[in-house]
């Protein structure tokens, strides 16, 4: 009965302390993907963001595009007007000047966009290896859970089996102190 209940302690112990250390891995689990939430908002932001200033750069070139239509229509009329007798003075240096500062505008828009971008993917990455990891985790702190529970499991086993036993033997000794009686 002894050898039992040291047993059934052993058990127990070990039990609460698999508990423990699934809980731990469970909590940790829990606030690395809290973590890697904040991080995917974080990118979606900065996506986003990318998504603005291209839009900026589009609305921007279309401007240019239709400035540069104008000119090139006036251009047209003045020459019809003329009938090639004179040739129009179109500022094709506004023009030109317009359309340069937009292209490195859109330059400058497009590199930003690539490094974003290379960064995210380094971030993207380490995501989802940490979501990889996480779910590892998850996996074996299932297996420590179903574990602890055949642990629980058994600690009953044993448990019954002791209170079985004690009734027994209390039921032994009653038999014992009749028979001792009888004897008497």
């Amino acid at each position: 009965l002894v050898e039992d209940a040291s047993e059934i302690t052993s058990i127990a112990k070990q039990a609460a302390n698999t508990s423990s250390q699934a809980y731990e891995m469970t909590r940790q689990a829990l606030e690395e993907q809290h973590y890697e939430a904040n991080q995917i908002n974080i990118l979606n932001h900065q996506v986003d963001e990318i998504g603005e200033k291209l839009r900026s750069v589009q609305s921007l070139a279309n401007v240019a595009l239709r400035e540069a239509n104008e000119a090139y229509q006036k251009a047209l009329t003045i020459l019809r007007q003329a009938k090639g007798l004179e040739v129009p003075q179109v500022e094709t240096d506004v023009v030109s000047e317009r359309a340069s500062q937009i292209e490195t505008k859109a330059e400058a828009i497009r590199n930003e966009a690539e490094q974003l971008i290379q960064s995210n993917m380094e971030l993207l990455q380490k995501t989802q290896d940490k979501r990889i990891m996480l779910e590892e985790l998850l996996s074996r702190a299932n297996l420590q859970q179903q574990e602890v529970d055949r642990q629980l499991a058994d600690m009953d086993e044993f448990r019954n089996r002791a209170i079985n036993a004690v009734k027994s033997g209390n039921n032994v000794l009653k038999d014992a102190q009749a028979t001792l009686e009888t004897l008497k």
